[in-house]
């Protein structure tokens, strides 16, 4: 691959209502498929890690709402295979 894909525009997981009011944070780590156009493939959203349940549907929603730049190889855009870390933070 010459080059992979990337991030163009990402949007905030909504932290879980629940989990914010507990100061419970956590993290997903979550594998798609970018395809040629830049958008993540329908079912192929797949969870790799979860410190909790409540986390996925935010981590899966903001993800399936990204735009990428696709992968390319000599050129031509190619699907490829992304894994990502989608972090829920509870700030002071």
């Amino acid at each position: 691959m010459d080059e992979p894909a990337r991030v163009l525009s990402q949007p905030a997981p909504v932290f879980p209502a629940v989990l914010k009011a507990a100061r419970v944070g956590g993290r997903v780590v979550i594998q798609f498929v970018v395809d040629t156009v830049g958008r993540v493939e329908p079912g192929s959203v797949r969870f790799a890690e979860s410190s909790h349940p409540a986390f996925e549907s935010s981590a899966r929603t903001a993800i399936e709402q990204s735009r990428f730049a696709p992968a390319r190889i000599r050129g031509q855009p190619v699907r490829q295979v992304v894994r990502q870390s989608v972090r829920f933070e509870i700030r002071p």
